[in-house]
């Protein structure tokens, strides 16, 4: 249970059997798709405020609550499968509980997270997003190794991974993600666009040039991944290239050192719009890592 928030079922739902619901009546694993998927109230006890956010980050779409609510998001982690609410919840009570206290911590900040969007605070939300992604990036390597059955073929994907015993978490991340989702149909020509020029196209012009002089845009291997649109004030990636884009895009955020382009904050009015171009977009491919992680443990 987060110890800042409390989850609630919204009004028209009101799932009180488990293992679909929230709290008792319910697995985090599963709670952490519905938090993703717009379908719960978040209560944060500190000032007795309750927020209904209905954003869906895992289809892009605002949620409207109804019936068939939890069949939608099962039917969404799932893609065209025919896996039905009653199959998936018998799953559900069979694996949900592994890896509790792992489903927990994402729970917390995902409230975290979403609470600082819907307060219009996109730069904590970029805070809790990475949290989120860094906590991500251990766990799903682990979870693909464990359940798969083969392990010799799982041995050999994980040793793929990293060429150096001292890379990182976010490295090997990052490396499972290019060569993981390019296998799957869906991820492999899916590309994600961060918009800067949607509310304001001039400081969308500016923010793209800051953003293309600090990620070095300009060089081919970078131009080749992320692709700028000078017209649109848009950057455009392959879905398995957006690790890569959030680790340098956070470094050029939050330093500032001597030896590299920076970005000019000052020019283009701080960090507050800046973090709202980006945050929601990466918030979806970060959902889809999650929906993964789910579908590994929760097996159809």
């Amino acid at each position: 249970m987060p110890s800042a928030f409390t989850l609630r079922e919204p009004s028209k739902l009101n799932v009180t059997e488990s293992p679909l619901g929230l709290n008792d009546n319910g697995y985090p694993m599963f709670e952490c798709a519905r938090i993703l998927a717009g379908s719960v109230d978040i209560w944060r006890k500190s000032d007795e405020r309750l927020i209904k956010p209905r954003q869906c980050y895992l289809s892009q779409k605002t949620r409207t609550i109804k019936k068939g609510t939890l069949q939608d998001i099962v039917t969404t982690i799932y893609g065209e499968s025919d896996i039905d609410i009653d199959s998936f919840a018998r799953n559900l009570r069979a694996y949900g509980a592994r890896n509790r206290d792992f489903w927990t911590e994402i729970n917390a900040e995902l409230c975290h997270l979403i609470e600082a969007l819907y307060s219009n605070r996109p730069v904590d939300g970029f805070l809790y997003l990475y949290r989120v992604h860094e906590r991500v990036s251990v766990a799903l390597p682990l979870i693909y190794a464990h359940s798969e059955t083969d392990f010799s073929k799982a041995l050999d994907f994980m040793k793929s991974l990293s060429g150096e015993e001292r890379d990182g978490e976010l490295t090997v991340f990052k490396s499972f993600v290019s060569k993981y989702f390019s296998r799957i149909d869906i991820y492999r020509d899916l590309t994600v666009d961060i918009e800067f020029g949607k509310n304001d196209s001039d400081w969308g012009k500016n923010a793209l040039s800051e953003i293309k002089a600090a990620m070095n845009l300009d060089q081919e291997k970078n131009a080749r991944k992320f692709r700028a649109d000078d017209q649109n004030q848009s950057i455009e990636m392959d879905f398995i290239d957006f690790p890569v884009f959030l680790v340098s895009f956070r470094n050029r955020l939050f330093h500032y050192t001597n030896s590299i382009r920076n970005l000019n904050l000052d020019k283009i009015g701080g960090t507050f719009e800046l973090c709202s171009a980006v945050v929601p977009p990466i918030l979806y491919c970060l959902s889809q890592v999650i929906a993964e992680i789910i579908r590994r443990q929760v097996r159809n």
